[in-house]
């Protein structure tokens, strides 16, 4: 991993809430922190690395040319648009610097920052209604918009599970990157489940398209809406056979056991029975 460090790049720009901010503008100063996976002992050309001469006027111009009130906003928007256009950096952390800050006391300045960081995320698909293969590849689809380089298992039949009846589901899983943190992952994941066209009923009960969030990284993680990993992973084999043959060797952080294990003692606890 290389640090990259872009600091104190002068900007003059039209953040702020008050009037004679939008108007007039004011100075800004921007500290952009990066760490990319580009390997610099291969690189040979400028186009193999982060180019910072060209990252600097790229943040510039987005710093310029879009206004918002607060520069909380401005520093997460330009953290995800540097993001999203150099793909091999992991971490971003943007600082605005406003020296100018109207708070009638003598300062040296205002800093405020946003960072991001890549996170490789597992999810779990599964369809009962309609034509399920094509709900499953939309959803893979659209959840492209925010998960990059997505791998995605064989697509599998399966009975359905929870004690409801219905038709048999076709299941798969996949991973991928997102800079989206938990809660961001799981309202967007919730909004691609809407725009294909799921709709509440019974739970487990069938559904045009249903995504799970499995792992976020290697995070624990509990609250009212959201447990990461999720909590039925190793008693859901139509979970675990794609979890499988995408990454065996994953280690389940609750239960620090790799995947294939776990579908083995489900598979084992199933022949006991």
């Amino acid at each position: 991993m290389t640090d990259i460090e872009i600091r104190r790049l002068e900007i003059f720009a039209k953040h702020g809430v008050f009037k004679e901010e939008q108007t007039l503008g004011q100075k800004f100063y921007l500290n952009i922190y990066l760490k990319s996976d580009i390997n610099y002992n291969k690189a040979i050309n400028l186009e193999d690395t982060v180019n910072y001469g060209e990252l600097s006027h790229f943040a510039k111009e987005i710093f310029e040319s879009e206004r918002y009130d607060l520069i909380e906003n401005v520093s997460d928007n330009l953290c995800k648009r540097i993001m999203d256009k150099y793909k091999s950096i992991k971490y971003c952390r943007v600082e605005v610097e406003k020296p100018w800050a109207p708070i009638g006391l003598a300062l040296d300045t205002v800093v405020v920052s946003s960072e991001r960081t890549l996170k490789r995320v597992f999810l779990g698909l599964g369809s009962n209604l309609g034509d399920k293969k094509a709900n499953i590849d939309l959803a893979l689809e659209k959840l492209s918009v925010n998960i990059s380089n997505i791998k995605t298992a064989s697509y599998i039949k399966t009975k359905p599970w929870g004690g409801v009846e219905q038709d048999d589901f076709l299941n798969s899983a996949c991973y991928g990157y997102t800079y989206l943190s938990k809660e961001e992952l799981l309202d967007f994941v919730k909004r691609v489940e809407e725009e294909i066209g799921r709709e509440k009923t019974v739970k487990w009960g069938p559904r045009l398209i249903d995504i799970d969030i499995l792992f976020y990284d290697n995070e624990i993680f509990y609250s009212d809406k959201l447990i990461i990993p999720h909590p039925y992973i190793r008693e859901r084999e139509f979970v675990l056979k794609p979890l499988n043959e995408l990454a065996p060797n994953f280690i389940h952080p609750v239960y620090r056991l790799p995947i294939r294990e776990l579908l083995l003692n489900l598979k084992n606890k199933k022949s006991y029975d």
